[in-house]
């Protein structure tokens, strides 16, 4: 029997497991520097809340996983972090605010899958809950831009706002039930060309005139656009510069697809690889007052795990280490130098009692940086032989030394 994964679902072997682990720890690192506190939430929500009106919207419940469980209660895998941290804040009244949370998980999307695009998929999303100023979505901004730069990722943040946008249909003549609708087509702007766009929006029976002047309109400059909204841009923009963060641009025709969005909204891209956004977001100062009787302003980010793995090519490698027996005889000795050396470093050793040559093979197929090899002989100086399995060099070191040799040594490798 041929086995598969489910399509879109993947496997990570153990070298691309520590790629991702930089990749996460980095993010990590970086939410918490800027004073974000983590929360987690489970990966199933019942469907009333992921469904509920004013959420994700049509588009994204038709790609949303949803079944019965044994009680007949309606339940969804999550499709994204926000609407279960809304819950959550609306479960949690006495949180203080501003509450800046960050969470990293999984979601899941029935949607098309390609490079960086599966159906489930890591994010790592950080809110400011409770905060109305212009300054909370320059903060999210700045913490994400802060983290790509660690990443060595070359980026542009296009951002936007859903009062422009509204202004914009406002002008065109599109009446306020049909807003989303032209919304979710101008979002596939990045997946799909203008004139598919166009034509999808003919099919939904607006006429070519306003169709023309909507795109007339997401193309102007923005210093010529006289709209809801635009001030908020330039307020955001005025405080990007004042965390240094400088490679943004205004883009009109950024839509955002999720129905719940407010003011402004953002997406990053890479410079380098043609992927799709690797982090977008936006604010949403009316979602967490659908499960709550307060209205509590938000706005957040979510950075694609799996997009950003695509395109990082260079990561440090951890520097790992295989103490190899030279025979049974000095089996309690390799065990106390394993013991010692994991107080400060990655220790394995082989758990199989083979020749001394199949234990280099295997710590080669392993990708071990160093093997410390004991031998009789050399026990009887109090030493062992450390060989650097990339450039094959060996030296004999004292054990005493043992820690302090490798140490300098694998700051150097």
């Amino acid at each position: 029997m041929r086995y598969e994964n489910v399509k879109g679902t993947k496997d990570f072997n153990p070298e691309e497991m520590e790629k991702r682990q930089y990749i996460i720890d980095v993010i990590r690192k970086t939410f918490e520097e800027f004073g974000f506190v983590e929360i987690d939430t489970p990966c199933l929500e019942k469907w009333e809340i992921l469904s509920k009106k004013g959420t994700g919207g049509e588009g994204i419940l038709e790609e949303t996983y949803k079944f019965e469980d044994k009680s007949k209660a309606l339940i969804g895998l999550r499709y994204d972090l926000t609407v279960p941290l809304a819950r959550f804040v609306a479960m949690n009244k006495k949180l203080p605010l501003p509450f800046k949370r960050y969470q990293i998980g999984k979601v899941w999307r029935y949607g098309d899958v390609s490079k960086g695009r599966l159906r489930e998929f890591l994010q790592a999303d950080i809110d400011i809950v409770g905060a109305e100023s212009i300054l909370a979505d320059a903060e999210v901004l700045a913490c994400a831009s802060f983290a790509l730069r660690k990443l060595k990722i070359d980026f542009l943040i296009r951002i936007n706002s859903r009062k422009v946008l509204n202004s914009i249909m406002k002008k065109v003549g599109i009446k306020n039930e049909f807003v989303n609708d032209v919304l979710r087509s101008i979002d596939k702007l990045d997946k799909i060309s203008e004139d598919e766009v166009k034509k999808e929006l003919f099919s939904k029976g607006f006429s070519r005139d306003v169709i023309e002047n909507i795109f007339e309109m997401i193309k102007s400059n923005p210093n010529e656009l006289k709209v809801d909204g635009i001030d908020e841009l330039n307020k955001l923009s005025e405080y990007l510069k004042l965390f240094d963060v400088k490679n943004f641009k205004i883009d009109f025709s950024l839509a955002r697809g999720l129905d719940y969005y407010t003011g402004p909204i953002f997406e990053i891209v890479s410079k380098n690889k043609n992927i799709g956004s690797i982090a977008g977001g936006g604010r949403y100062d009316n979602l967490i007052e659908l499960f709550s009787s307060e209205k509590i302003p938000a706005t957040g980010i979510s950075l694609g795990i799996e997009r950003i793995f695509e395109i990082l090519s260079d990561y440090p490698k951890k520097k790992r280490i295989f103490v190899a027996l030279s025979n049974e005889d000095v089996f309690e000795d390799a065990i106390k130098i394993v013991k010692m050396l994991r107080e400060k470093f990655y220790v394995d050793y082989d758990l199989k009692g083979r020749k001394l040559s199949k234990q280099m093979e295997y710590a080669n197929a392993r990708k071990f940086s160093i093997v410390i090899i004991v031998g009789k002989r050399d026990l009887e100086n109090k030493e062992v032989t450390v060989r650097d399995m990339e450039s094959g060099e060996e030296k004999k070191i004292k054990i005493e030394n043992l820690e302090s040799f490798l140490e300098g040594y694998l700051e150097l490798v």
